[in-house]
């Protein structure tokens, strides 16, 4: 009996080779190679995902230098929303058809329902033996073979006061809102008890006044109604209210029952969630807002055809002192709250996806005019991280928010947003 051998047989060979024959078919279809350069920038534009799930892309993804299996495994799932588009139909159908089916295939063919702890213990630190090793045999390479443990140390030190001056530069030019806590700013998360749900940070050093949060920037749309939507949220909670995607109404007396002490919320850095991967694993997603910030929740949508999650884009992840006041306060005391700042996502109408029709599902923004589209979420109710690729071949739009100003719901450094996602599964 022979083992299934994955790697060689499906990335490094079946998966390779149709790879190859898609970039050959775009190299004919185009002169200049053309939809190649398109198929490299939109691979370019695909953002990372987890600390080792989708790592960035090289800037010449069709060539195909230095790729390893696992490059290959990443090319295949993210390669629907880099190819659509690029070719006419029905060709275009046949091709998203294909790499659908053998990402789905791959898939299903790593799924475990069991776990082999000891060797992947064994396998870590092994690796990571063996990559310390390989940092010393460079370093010793480069002495004068006298005294090397002397010179070691020191090219140590120069390549590790060279790596955090480029942090630290990289780190001054990357712009962020005013409620972000910055790569370069401390913001101390300790170890996180698996047992734990979600943890984030309770430290009181980003605060921010409401009033003044309000206003920065001036007329943001993201912000409209933000402390009358944040108590409504708040106190749905301290009453024990079900979440079913709608906000409760509450009159404006027992909205002025919840107090924030100070009227100061309190950003964290980061918000980690642990869940339980398909295989029976205890994973743990980590969601920045500067960078990695979609996040899923179940749907509370009822129907014979309703997409099983929700989606959202987080803006903030915040805390708070809250106390409740009035005859509806079940507790007198000050509560330490955590909440995030979400802008949503909505099912794009109209479109087919699913395992029947070959297709990722699609996603875009709700619009400004709707109600909803900005809200609060609690952090207990996240499943996990998200994977949303930008469907390029729709592109950008500015239609979403009424203004080309500067908002919180976008990048620093844009006005504009992708029209629609692809649910990356």
């Amino acid at each position: 009996m022979f083992v299934v051998d994955l790697m060689h047989e499906f990335e490094l060979g079946v998966w390779k080779s149709t790879f190859i024959h898609i970039l050959r078919v775009l190299n004919a279809s185009a002169p200049g190679g053309k939809l190649l350069a398109e198929l490299n920038l939109q691979f370019c534009k695909t953002p990372t995902f987890g600390t080792d799930t989708i790592w960035r892309f090289s800037n010449n993804v069709s060539q195909m230098k230095k790729l390893a299996a696992r490059d290959f495994e990443d090319l295949l799932q993210d390669i629907i929303p880099a190819v659509d588009g690029l070719l006419h139909e029905p060709h275009n159908s046949m091709i998203l058809t294909l790499v659908y089916r053998l990402a789905e295939w791959h898939a299903l063919a790593k799924l475990r329902i069991h776990t082999k702890h000891t060797l992947a213990c064994l396998e870590k630190s092994t690796t990571a033996i063996e990559l310390a090793h390989r940092i010393i045999k460079r370093l010793y390479a480069r002495t004068n073979k006298i005294n090397a443990a002397k010179y070691i140390a020191k090219q140590e030190r120069r390549q590790t006061c060279l790596r955090q001056a480029r942090e630290a530069s990289k780190a001054h030019q990357l712009r962020k809102h005013s409620h972000h806590v910055g790569f370069s700013e401390n913001d101390t998360l300790p170890y996180t008890d698996v047992d734990l749900h979600h943890h984030i940070s309770n430290s009181m050093r980003y605060g921010h006044n409401l009033f003044s949060f309000i206003r920065d920037p001036p007329n943001d749309p993201s912000k409209k109604d933000f402390i009358p939507k944040l108590k409504t949220h708040l106190l749905g909670r301290l009453l024990n209210l079900d979440f079913d995607g709608d906000e409760a109404i509450f009159t404006n007396e027992e909205r002025n029952s919840i107090c924030i002490l100070e009227d100061r919320i309190y950003s964290s850095k980061i918000l980690r969630v642990n869940y339980t991967t398909y295989d029976m694993r205890r994973g743990q997603d980590t969601m920045n807002p500067c960078t990695h910030c979609d996040v899923m929740v179940l749907s509370r949508e009822t129907g014979p055809k309703v997409h099983p999650f929700w989606y959202a884009h987080v803006l903030g992840v915040f805390h708070a002192r809250v106390l409740h006041t009035g005859p509806q306060s079940q507790s007198h005391s000050i509560q330490h709250m955590e909440f995030l700042w979400v802008r949503w996502f909505g099912i794009e109408p109209g479109y087919a996806y699913g395992p029947s029709k070959a297709r990722l599902p699609k996603v875009g923004f709700v619009p400004e005019d709707d109600p909803n589209a900005f809200g609060f979420l609690d952090p207990s109710l996240v499943l996990r991280g998200c994977h949303l690729v930008p469907a390029f071949t729709n592109g950008r739009t500015s239609d979403l928010l009424t203004t080309q100003a500067p908002s919180a719901a976008q990048p620093p450094n844009e006005t504009d947003d992708w029209t629609n996602f692809f649910v990356i599964m």
